[in-house]
């Protein structure tokens, strides 16, 4: 269907963005603990899709048994719901009996929807949000200690002072809110868990309403409360963001009721995903949507990068691309009748990488894919212009990657490593061959095919060094961040490689690599070269939106052992250098011959 194009392109989002799935260990901690922690994570995550997929199948689309249709807002309508995505979703994390689960909670805001719409004043709106949370349980204990005695570990407090403003909520609201925030709240809660070790969140039991009505405006509502409160409460980097998060849900109730569709529904929640600027979110997929549609199921069989501000040929796909007059190095300048700077527009207003450190990187991966069978691409090489029609190829075929050696000697008994070509376990194999080499080049401008961090740490770096601190969540205070353990790497080998380390990123690197490179980078002999990586590092935790809309969020904040951030920052490499379009022509690897000449020297 024509509306559901548009969110097609997000499945290969994540493709593109890989999500992080090996972060952190305890300072006693051996890399298969880790390995161990990452499959529990990942089962947790599976079990809350399973489990939210099981209470979805029972429901489905019943819960909401009165269909609520919004024409336009007033201006206290819009203020007063507000008020209620607030207060709906405090409640949800902090109040005990929520917490239980004995409540079908989407149903209970489906049924105060109508009443907030129906108050003409703030106090009626009050007054019946008063009445409503009287309804939901009593509050009979309470924290015997309200601070907190480790303040210091504290990186982000949760924003609660709105429940003790008197010019926003009555004193009867006030009085409510405030008891509930001092309550004692049991140690699990039905819709929101932390994973084992490693501490991101783990949203479950939250129905997904696959068969979503798009124009009942309970759902859409729904969807907008539930994300933002997640992101209130659970999101580590909340504080960092541009925008103020309370004025963005104030700004998109009256969007998110607009939307009559899938596509504007979708787009609707793309920008306010986007706002986050976080490298790990966005819409990734549905139980229907797939990739193919949107920009296109075909792609031409060339890898398409930006150098120096130009649309640049990196790579062509030669088995699909046989006697092409196209060159490695062409500036790519049209496809079709189009000029490349407008399909760069066009493509720009669907993707929104703006988030993003480098919104190239993404926008890159886009310009390829198209609808066509054929198309005529016009390149530019030394001014010289040339134009060749190219048969396109399937996203399938375009997506096999080349075969690369994982390590090999170079130069001058050099080891190289790339990361992205490793069997599990075979870095202790590559070590042994590589001990007495004059350097080692680590490459980390790909997603790494194995967990490295502390099974090469370890032959790295000769004692326990500080790498990362890590805050993860609470669900005591929902909205509080605090630092773990400062962790460490190095220590349990016991052959130490002496020579230098050279170290290979760039904004290919995102997740797993940028975690990597805060690792390996304290060894003593290391020294780390490129471009910032992409800066979204950390675990990442599920969401799932009314529409089954699956999306994901960085769930831990990393941050070096000083407190020094990563997010949107991305890891700063100690010596800058990128390709330049003559030495792509030239078919050299200059941050590899940079690599190969500090070692040398």
């Amino acid at each position: 269907m024509k509306n559901k194009k548009i969110v097609l392109l997000f499945a290969l989002i994540a493709t593109i963005i890989l999500i992080s799935t090996g972060c952190a260990n305890k300072k006693t901690s051996k890399d298969e603990v880790i390995k161990n922690t990452q499959v529990i994570n990942s089962a947790e995550n599976s079990k809350e899709k399973e489990d939210s997929s099981k209470k979805t199948q029972e429901t489905t689309n019943s819960e909401n048994s009165k269909k609520i249709e919004i024409k336009n807002l007033t201006e206290i309508q819009t203020k007063n719901l507000y008020k209620l995505g607030k207060i709906w979703g405090f409640l949800k994390y902090y109040h005990p009996e929520i917490a239980k689960g004995k409540l079908k909670y989407d149903n209970e805001l489906f049924e105060i929807i109508p009443v907030i719409l129906d108050a003409d004043t703030n106090a009626a709106a009050d007054k019946a949000l008063s009445q409503w949370i009287n309804t939901l349980g009593e509050i009979k204990e309470f924290e015997t200690e309200t601070t907190n005695t480790d303040k210091d570990n504290i990186k982000l407090s949760p924003n609660t002072q709105w429940i003790k403003d008197e010019k926003f909520l009555s004193k009867d609201l006030i009085k409510q809110l405030t008891d509930i925030e001092k309550a004692k709240r049991p140690t699990t809660n039905h819709y929101i868990s932390l994973a084992y070790r490693i501490g991101n969140p783990v949203f479950k039991n939250e129905l997904e309403y696959p068969d979503l009505d798009y124009t009942d405006s309970g759902y859409l509502l729904l969807s907008l409360f539930r994300y933002w409160n997640m992101i209130e409460y659970f999101f580590p980097y909340k504080y960092m963001m541009d925008e103020n998060w309370d004025e963005i849900l104030e700004e998109y109730i009256p969007k998110i009721i607009k939307c009559k569709d899938e596509e504007t529904y979708m787009l609707t929640l793309t920008e306010i995903i986007g706002k986050l600027q976080d490298g790990h979110a966005g819409p990734i997929e549905t139980s229907t949507w797939g990739l193919p549609d949107f920009f296109g199921s075909n792609a031409i069989p060339l890898t398409l990068d930006f150098v120096q501000d130009k649309v640049i040929i990196t790579e062509i796909k030669e088995n699909f691309l046989k006697d092409s007059k196209l060159k490695v190095g062409d500036i790519i300048t049209q496809i079709d009748d189009k000029d490349i700077s407008i399909i760069i527009e066009e493509r720009t207003k669907y993707l929104k990488p703006s988030s993003l450190i480098h919104p190239n990187f993404i926008l890159s991966k886009y310009l390829s894919i198209t609808n066509k069978e054929s198309v005529e691409i016009t390149v530019e090489r030394e001014g010289t212009t040339i134009v060749e029609k190219v048969n396109c190829i399937t996203l399938a075929q375009f997506s096999v990657k080349s075969k690369k050696d994982s390590h090999k000697i170079i130069g001058d008994n050099i080891g190289y490593i790339y990361s992205g070509a490793l069997e599990s376990g075979e870095i202790h194999d590559i070590m042994k061959e590589f001990m007495n080499t004059k350097g080692l080049v680590i490459d980390l401008r790909c997603y790494p095919s194995d967990f490295i961090v502390f099974s090469l740490g370890n032959y790295l770096i000769s004692k326990p060094t500080e790498f990362v601190k890590i805050t993860s969540g609470s669900l005591k205070r929902p909205g509080e961040f605090s630092f773990t353990e400062t962790l460490t790497v190095g220590g349990m080998g016991k052959e130490h490689y002496k020579g230098k380390v050279i170290i290979i990123i760039n904004e290919k690197a995102i997740s797993q690599p940028e975690y990597t490179t805060m690792a390996l980078r304290v060894a003593p002999n290391a020294t780390v070269i490129g471009d910032n990586t992409a800066g979204a590092d950390g675990n990442v935790s599920h969401i799932i939106l009314p529409g089954k809309v699956f999306t994901t969020i960085s769930g831990i904040g990393i941050y070096y052992p000083d407190g020094e951030e990563t997010q949107r920052i991305g890891i700063v490499p100690d010596i800058k250098i990128k390709p330049t379009i003559k030495g792509i022509r030239e078919g050299r690897d200059e941050l590899l011959e940079k690599a190969i000449e500090l070692i040398n020297e």
